[in-house]
């Protein structure tokens, strides 16, 4: 049976970018200590609108797949969390190789759709700010539905903040576009503001 996979841009179009304040996606990774091996990780602070929004897709991906399973998806309330600062955050993993042994590559890029060195920005942090492509999928693959994972598909970032440094670079905040093969939609550009004359 093959996976069941959707994906949700986290802010949507429809939102400014939002804090990514953690994010290791390349390299090592980090330390996974729920198993053994290591993960890339992200942390996107969420705007209480935005938190229902990507509760309301989850529920709606969950309903549309869930055959015989529960109404409600056993990992579903642990999706919206409270970090320590009493951010609204939702915690983005991915492994850092598939099965295979292959190394998991996340796309990472600007505003203007410009690839990033993955290793000069893959670890971010502070006041960076962007995107995010959430990959959802139904686990497990084979039987009756339990849940729903979540994972990094690619990363959208309009500024950047080296993890663990107060330096930062912009991306061309003023001006964000679609990220074009990964997953980004539109994004609405800022009008000009009219000089007077």
């Amino acid at each position: 049976m093959a996976a069941i996979r959707t994906q949700v841009i986290v802010p949507g179009a429809d939102h400014k970018p939002t804090n990514l304040p953690f994010g290791i996606v390349s390299g090592e990774g980090v330390d996974n200590y729920s198993k053994d091996g290591k993960e890339y990780s992200v942390t996107i602070v969420l705007s209480k609108k935005v938190a229902k929004e990507l509760e309301a897709a989850v529920l709606e991906f969950w309903e549309e797949n869930r055959a015989d399973g529960p109404k409600e998806p056993d990992n579903f309330k642990s999706l919206i969390k409270k970090n320590k600062a009493g951010e609204t955050v939702v915690y983005v993993k991915s492994a850092t190789t598939y099965p295979s042994g292959d190394t998991v590559d996340i796309a990472l890029v600007d505003s203007k759709k410009n690839p990033l060195d993955p290793d000069k920005y893959g670890k971010f942090g502070g006041d960076s700010q962007g995107r995010v492509n959430v990959g959802l999928s139904i686990y497990p693959a084979a039987g009756t539905p339990k849940g729903v994972s979540r994972y990094i598909q690619a990363v959208q970032l309009t500024k950047f903040e080296k993890g663990g440094s107060n330096k930062t670079s912009g991306f061309g905040t003023e001006e964000e576009e679609s990220i074009a093969g990964h997953g980004f939609e539109d994004t609405p550009k800022k009008k000009k503001k009219k000089k007077n004359k």
